[in-house]
């Protein structure tokens, strides 16, 4: 039998060239991971934005003056904005960006309110919209 070295030289190139590999991919994949989670942060946001649309339309139906109470979580760093100047939207918002909107078939009657944590609020009928307060 013939010793060869040739697969003694070929090995070490062949290691090389699989770090290489790996190592350029590494960062594309990290990317697509924090891409993928900041999505689901986002579609968290918008449930609770859509939750809260839900119950503002549910209070709205009901006589003037009907009052209800809701608990509601928003998740992550992320905040709702409602009322101001934009009565009719629920603002998603994280690190000071809007990052979504939901919107209301009912005016929110209130002046700016962030919305950020497990709270509960108050939401309150009246002939011109509904009232949203943080209890």
């Amino acid at each position: 039998m013939i010793a060869s070295r040739k697969g003694v030289i070929g090995l070490p190139v062949k290691l090389a060239v699989s770090f290489m590999i790996v190592a350029l991919m590494v960062p594309s994949v990290i990317m697509a991971v924090d891409d993928i989670q900041e999505g689901i942060e986002s579609r968290n946001l918008t449930a609770s934005g859509e939750k809260l649309a839900a119950r503002i339309a549910d209070v709205s139906h009901r006589n003037d003056g009907y009052l209800a109470h809701m608990e509601l979580s928003v998740p992550g760093e992320g905040y709702l904005e409602i009322g101001g100047d934009e009565g009719y939207c629920i603002r998603v918002m994280k690190d000071g960006k809007q990052i979504g909107r939901v919107l209301t078939e009912t005016p929110i009657i209130s002046s700016r309110i962030v919305l950020s944590g497990d709270m509960i609020l108050e939401l309150r009928n009246s002939s011109s919209g509904v009232t949203v307060e943080i209890l």
